[in-house]
């Protein structure tokens, strides 16, 4: 699956310019330095820019699902424009088997 070219992305009400940011510990934080802990799981969509998100909070086990869209922000080079939608598991199974379906012919 090829991705066909974009127009311009820019900056509005739901998408936002994200600059990813990475950092090196020289070790664990102390437990008593933990504020809250997740596990974040990540899908991406062969041929897509789309990711498929779950947080789960290590605590209290409340989940939440997102699904992602990203593109290259020309303005900033250091960052992408991002796009996220808050949705329920259902949706996230939905958008899984939708991609299991073959594309039918027109």
């Amino acid at each position: 699956m090829s991705i066909p070219p974009e127009e311009p992305i820019k900056e509005g009400k739901y998408a936002r310019v994200e600059r990813e940011r990475r950092f090196l510990l020289a070790g664990s934080p102390s437990a008593s330095a933990v504020t809250a802990r997740r596990r974040i799981t990540d899908r991406y969509l062969p041929g897509t820019r789309l990711r498929l998100r779950r947080v789960e909070n290590l605590d209290s086990g409340a989940r939440e699902y997102k699904l992602t869209q990203k593109w290259a922000a020309p303005r900033f080079p250091d960052g992408v424009i991002r796009v996220n939608s808050c949705c329920g598991l259902q949706a996230q199974i939905l958008v899984v088997d939708l991609l299991r379906r073959p594309v039918p012919e027109r």
